[in-house]
């Protein structure tokens, strides 16, 4: 009789050994261990000083102060919307122009 532990009729994938996979995995992770490992020691012997500077507080804000010219036309602008009362918000008609 034929030897049925090795019967395979396509409709099933073959049985694959586990140990190929293992230790590809095993390369895998060593590779990486070691690639990692040899990046920290580049950086720690190419970078001198690795601490982070001591935060500093931000500078003050150097905003100009307002003046007289600047606080007319807001004034005049605020007036103009609040006159429009409950349109104010709505699109300014444009005048139209006569040929």
């Amino acid at each position: 009789m034929a030897d049925r532990t090795r019967f395979n009729d396509g409709f099933e994938s073959p049985r694959l050994p586990a140990r190929p996979f293992v230790l590809i995995a095993a390369g895998m992770i060593v590779f990486l261990a070691v690639s990692l490992g040899g990046l920290w020691a580049a950086f720690t012997t190419s970078v001198p000083g690795r601490m982070a500077p001591a935060a500093l507080s931000p500078p003050a804000a150097r905003l100009p102060a307002p003046t007289e010219p600047d606080e007319a036309p807001i004034a005049r602008a605020m007036a103009i919307i609040a006159a429009r009362g409950a349109d104010a918000y709505s699109p300014i008609d444009q005048p139209r122009s006569n040929p």
